[in-house]
C-alpha cells in the first residue's frame, strides 16, 4: 500500500539484521536477527502517528516474502535531527544512535520506579491500571 514503505532483503536495501544496543555488556550494539523468522523485509508507515520534542513516531513491521506483515507491532522512532550519513564516519552514527538509545534506557529505569510506586498505591488494580513500558532499541 502507497501508505507504507517496504525495504526487502531481495532489494538489497534490508540485510536481514538489525543491531540490538545493550547497555550492560558493554553499552555495545550486538547483531541479531529480526524478530519473527520468516520476516524478509521491514515496512514503515509513511506517516508519523505520534511526536516529542526530539523524536517523530511510526508504526513499523517486519514483512514476509508475500509483502504481509508478520511478527508483532512495533514503532520507529527518528531523530528530529538529521545526521549526514554520507559525510559521516562510522564511529559518529554509531555515537548518535547510542545517545538515542541510552535514552531509552534510562527512561525505561524511570519507568520501573514509577510501576514500583504505582503498585504501592492504596487503589492499585492490576488488571484496570496500566504500567509504563518502553520496546528495547534496535536500529
Amino acid at each position: 500500500s502507497s501508505e507504507w514503505f517496504l525495504y526487502r532483503s531481495k532489494d538489497k536495501v534490508w540485510n536481514k539484521t538489525r543491531l540490538v544496543y545493550s547497555h550492560t555488556k558493554g553499552r555495545k550494539f550486538n547483531t541479531m536477527l529480526p524478530i519473527h523468522p520468516s520476516a524478509t523485509g521491514v515496512a514503515l508507515h509513511s506517516s508519523f502517528f505520534g511526536e516529542g520534542a526530539e523524536r517523530l513516531v511510526r508504526e513499523f513491521r517486519e514483512i514476509g516474502p508475500d509483502g504481509m506483515f508478520v511478527g508483532p507491532k512495533l514503532v520507529a522512532k527518528e531523530s528530529r535531527f538529521q545526521i549526514d550519513l554520507l559525510n559521516t564516519d562510522q564511529s559518529q552514527i554509531e555515537k548518535f544512535h547510542r545517545t538515542f538509545c541510552e535514552t531509552q534506557n534510562r527512561a525505561q529505569g524511570l519507568a520501573d520506579v514509577f510501576n514500583i510506586r504505582l503498585e504501592h498505591l492504596p487503589c492499585y488494580n492490576p488488571q484496570t491500571m496500566p504500567k509504563i513500558s518502553f520496546f528495547s532499541c534496535s536500529v
